[in-house]
């Protein structure tokens, strides 16, 4: 028997299929997963977060509303509407980046401003966030059938352009983030181009006015464009920012990218006009701007950790903007249905990945 032992050996290698070399670090294929469909009835959210492992994502970003979460000052935190995305994500296999957003109305300094008033209050939801799905977090004691997979990252708000408000709120949460759990990391808020600029121009702001350096440990870089190519020379000039103020060394992702089609759907601000594209167009670029980022991710000059595209499913209904638009799938009246550009993303992380996934993210 033991001589047979090689034999069997080389016919299990010979009819069992070898898995191709992976080419992208874990976690690179993201989507970003927001709107009505993150609404939608627990079932319909079960079986998607299980197709979306299953074509190839391994991240996934969505919001951690505030205002949801604690709609009156003093009220007890509400996690109702998080507890869910956190069980589909442990349940099928997808880290989770979870962005803090929806300032609620009586933390805000004006009603009409997206920023809290005092920083400490979003400090003490952050606090509430990790002490609920950190190590060791009520949610995991709530839940002992869940499999205690902390949440290790937290982005802090959604492009805060040239705010000077977005600093002491960066710092103010980093500091709760990281004295509630020594081991979280703090990611920047994604930061794209506005009336004032590029993204690498808004995070020189943040740099110089803000002083952020110290307060948080991954970049985060939103950029929509008609190219494939600008995605990586965007990333190689928000890199090069990075390097002038001293964190060359830190990990760079792509928290929203994408294009939309939208063309001849749809009207469109002059601002928008270059993100327009039909439906073939739209697989193309996702075929694209992935391998790019793929073949060049190593370069000192780029190093792009992970990217996710925005966005996982949309309306593709007219008179809502060029971003119902965005979606791997349509999802209208309930139902999810894919449109050509989820085929393009599957068959792009099957390749990058080295394997075809399951529900539950596993290679098969």
């Amino acid at each position: 028997m033991v001589r047979l032992l090689p034999i069997l050996a080389a016919l299990a290698a010979v009819t069992t299929p070898a898995q191709a070399a992976r080419t992208v670090p874990e976690g690179f294929y993201g989507l970003t997963y927001t709107g009505s469909i993150a609404d939608a009835p627990s079932e319909t959210q079960a079986r998607t977060w299980g197709l979306m492992a299953r074509n190839g994502a391994e991240s996934v970003r969505t919001p951690f509303p505030w205002a949801r979460a604690q709609a009156r000052k003093g009220a007890p935190f509400d996690f109702s509407t998080i507890d869910p995305h956190v069980r589909n994500a442990v349940e099928h296999g997808l880290p989770l980046l979870p962005v803090i957003t929806e300032i609620p109305r009586w933390a805000r300094a004006r009603e009409d401003d997206w920023w809290p008033r005092r920083p400490r209050t979003l400090a003490a939801f952050a606090t509430a966030l990790v002490r609920r799905y950190g190590s060791g977090g009520s949610f995991w004691v709530e839940n002992p059938a869940v499999p205690e997979r902390p949440v290790r990252y937290w982005q802090i708000l959604n492009e805060p352009g040239r705010s000077e408000h977005y600093a002491p709120l960066l710092r103010a949460a980093h500091r709760a983030i990281k004295d509630a759990d020594s081991q979280a990391k703090v990611v920047l808020a994604g930061l794209t181009g506005t009336e004032g600029g590029a993204p690498w121009d808004v995070l020189r702001y943040q740099y110089r006015h803000g002083r952020i350096r110290r307060w948080f440990d991954v970049a985060a870089l939103h950029i929509y464009t008609g190219k494939p190519a600008n995605v990586v020379e965007g990333a190689k000039l928000f890199r090069a920012e990075m390097r002038r103020h001293g964190d060359g060394r830190k990990p760079l992702w792509i928290t929203e990218f994408g294009i939309t089609a939208s063309k001849g759907r749809t009207d469109a601000p002059r601002s928008q006009r270059t993100l327009r594209t039909t439906d073939a167009g739209m697989a193309r670029f996702v075929t694209d701007a992935y391998r790019l980022l793929a073949e060049n991710r190593r370069r000192r000059d780029l190093r792009v950790g992970r990217a996710y595209w925005h966005t996982w499913a949309s309306s593709y209904a007219t008179g809502g903007g060029i971003f119902e638009f965005a979606g791997l799938n349509e999802f209208a009246d309930g139902e999810l249905t894919a449109r050509p550009a989820l085929s393009a993303y599957r068959d792009s992380a099957r390749r990058h990945e080295g394997c075809r996934k399951t529900t539950t993210a596993d290679c098969r």
